[in-house]
């Protein structure tokens, strides 16, 4: 695999090549809106952190300005989550027993509700329009999740089990609606924010998606026994209804309203 990725170093740099002379755009400088809007002046001001400092904030007030702003927050709320098919989660299900086969069979349950979202997410979108699948992929995974919470209260003899069998479940089948709602935002900011602040909105945007992911990890260290796994999980379906929440907002600001009959764009 190291030989392949060495060998495959050159043929990519030549597509690259090939791609960036073939668009003539790619050589042009951009100006960016925060630099037609900026009043800094760089051959003035010779302090360089100053500068800086300026134009940071500046990003982060034309992204919290931007009409995608809420969309791409409640897309960062999903990553502050311990419910996926990685190393945290699998750690509890072998501490509980749950063999290697298993395992194997709901990470490919996993992968396969996300492939059927890849596909059925545009005809989606073709009867209901981008911005309301959306919120039917967010809604669709909150309601594959909700039986874990219930899992988490029942008593009795096989209750263990029954969580266990809830969590593998609906984790796996709630990639359907992640995965739905991770195409629509993509396409969002693709269609809504012009090229010129793209990068500023998309690099701010993985701000908070990293910090939502290194919150996951923090979760699992404070509460690092598996008999706690419940209590990062339920923060973790918390964090979703608060995505939902945003999305919501960013569908009313865009819509002016929830429920609505005929197709729109």
């Amino acid at each position: 695999m190291a030989v392949f990725s060495l060998l495959i170093i050159p043929v990519e740099l030549v597509l690259v090549k090939v791609v960036y002379n073939s668009e003539p755009k790619l050589s042009q400088p951009k100006v960016t809106r925060a630099e037609a809007a900026s009043d800094i002046s760089v051959h003035n001001d010779h302090s360089m952190v100053s500068v800086l400092k300026k134009k940071f904030i500046q990003s982060w007030i034309i992204y919290y300005d931007h009409r995608v702003f809420l969309a791409s927050i409640a897309m960062a709320c999903l990553y502050f989550s311990v419910l996926s098919n990685g190393g945290q989660m699998i750690a509890v299900l072998k501490y509980r027993g749950v063999n290697d086969l298993t395992i194997v069979i709901m990470r490919g349950l996993g992968v396969l509700t996300g492939l059927a979202a890849t596909y059925i997410t545009p005809l989606i979108v073709s009867k209901i329009g981008l911005v309301r699948c959306g919120l039917w992929g967010l809604w669709s995974q909150m309601a594959f999740l909700l039986p874990i919470v219930i899992g988490f209260f029942i008593q009795g003899e096989h209750k263990q089990q029954i969580e266990t069998w809830l969590l593998m479940i609906g984790v796996s089948l709630s990639r359907f609606g992640l995965w739905t709602f991770d195409l629509c935002e993509t396409q969002i900011l693709q269609e809504q924010v012009d090229n010129s602040i793209a990068g500023l909105i998309s690099g701010n945007q993985y701000v908070f998606f990293n910090l939502g992911d290194l919150c996951s990890f923090l979760l699992t260290l404070i509460f690092s026994s598996p008999e706690d796994f419940y209590i990062p999980s339920l923060i973790s379906i918390g964090s979703v209804f608060f995505g939902i929440i945003f999305y919501t907002s960013y569908v009313l600001k865009e819509r002016g309203h929830l429920l609505h009959f005929k197709k729109s764009n």
